[in-house]
């Protein structure tokens, strides 16, 4: 019976489904993950690469604008049209205002075009999860979380990609009962327990791992992407916490 109403993204299914969007949002069930963690200290952000090799691999977090950034997990010939997009956005808002874009404005704009290729004939939806990381004077840290319907929710901690529940149910467990929040050192820690838990790989490689943080210092948004040293760190970190 689906195949009546999947050939195109506007045709409703009997059900009132629209089956190309689920389609999509299928996709990034098997793209590699990508997690975000909102503390007071600010936002990190970590993904897995397919390869160790960083020569042959393309990024999956990427700076749209002085105080946003996104990560994301799906097709990556999407993730570079949304991501170009996302950057030109911001800076059309700046040359006619003069200021930098808020977050959640920003994340809404290429929101309202994820949407529109689900009603458009001859477009199909972009199969492309993305985190959004960003602070604003007003609202502080955020982190949003986009689909490929079009939709944005706001997430104290979120991951994205293949076995994402695995490393939502960690999240979960570890912050659901702390009453403040936890230092950017804690999360980017609790960040790659919750990747680990995601790898089908026999063990999470730190060649494999991209970390990125935002934070506000100074009245100035600082975006600082981990050397893979500083990675490493973080893996020797983690393996020497059972045995302290």
């Amino acid at each position: 019976m689906a195949r009546q109403f999947d050939t195109r993204p506007t045709i409703f299914s009997s059900e009132g489904r629209l089956y190309q969007v689920e389609y999509a949002i299928e996709t990034v069930s098997y793209a590699n993950p990508c997690l975000g963690i909102k503390t007071e200290e600010g936002i990190v952000l970590v993904a897995e690469h397919n390869s160790s090799n960083h020569c042959d691999r393309m990024e999956k977090i990427y700076q749209l604008n002085e105080n946003t950034l996104c990560g994301t997990a799906g097709i990556a010939s999407d993730v570079q049209v949304l991501v170009g997009e996302a950057r030109a956005i911001g800076q059309r808002f700046q040359f006619c205002y003069g200021a930098i874009m808020p977050t959640e404005q920003l994340t809404s704009h290429l929101c309202d075009i994820m949407q529109a290729h689900t009603q458009t004939g001859g477009k199909r939806p972009f199969g492309v999860y993305m985190l959004f990381a960003g602070w604003d004077k007003e609202l502080g840290y955020q982190l949003l979380q986009s689909d490929p319907s079009g939709n944005y929710t706001l997430w104290r901690a979120v991951c994205i990609g293949k076995n994402f529940l695995a490393a939502t149910h960690l999240l979960e467990q570890e912050l659901a009962n702390k009453t403040g929040s936890i230092s950017l050192e804690d999360a980017k820690q609790l960040a790659l327990r919750a990747l680990s838990r995601t790898s089908l790989a026999t063990e999470l490689l730190p060649d494999m791992v991209e970390v990125a943080t935002l934070q506000r210092l100074q009245d100035k948004t600082l975006f600082t992407r981990l050397e893979p040293s500083e990675v490493q760190a973080l893996f020797n970190k983690q393996k020497a916490k059972p045995t302290a």
